[in-house]
């Protein structure tokens, strides 16, 4: 409860979250994220890797964003071809899907969301409300 409180004056100012590519409810544990555990709401994304890219797939892994960012600039940095090219597949990842939402994403996203859920939807930054209505 404690770290709820503590969290609860960044609401003005933006909490830190980070997704994972991975699950729509998937995102790197921060402490802002307590707030809708708390409050048992859950937190949704749409931007996930298509499974069917195996090469995408392989590229980011169980990355959270910003993991993915890393990885990128260190491989740019480095001389092993694979992680060179593990980078630049990541990179036309983030490049080709700088909306935040995929196709699989939105999908998977319909599928998980519960008829008549209340739920936060989580794009470039912002936070929306939303409800599954049919």
């Amino acid at each position: 409860m404690n770290d709820a409180m503590a969290v609860l004056p960044k609401l003005s100012t933006g909490l830190d979250v980070n997704v994972r590519f991975t699950g729509v409810r998937d995102f790197e544990y921060t402490p802002e994220c307590i707030v809708f555990d708390l409050l048992d709401i859950p937190l949704y994304h749409g931007w996930l890797v298509d499974p069917q890219s195996q090469e995408v797939v392989h590229a980011v892994g169980r990355c959270s964003y910003n993991q993915l960012v890393e990885k990128i600039i260190s491989s740019k940095q480095c001389t092993d071809s694979t992680l060179v090219s593990e980078g630049l597949v990541a990179e036309q990842f983030l490049d080709a899907t700088a909306t935040q939402l995929t196709y699989h994403g939105l999908c998977e996203l319909t599928a998980a969301a519960k008829e008549g859920e209340l739920g936060v939807f989580f794009r470039n930054n912002h936070f929306s409300a939303m409800i599954k209505h049919k």
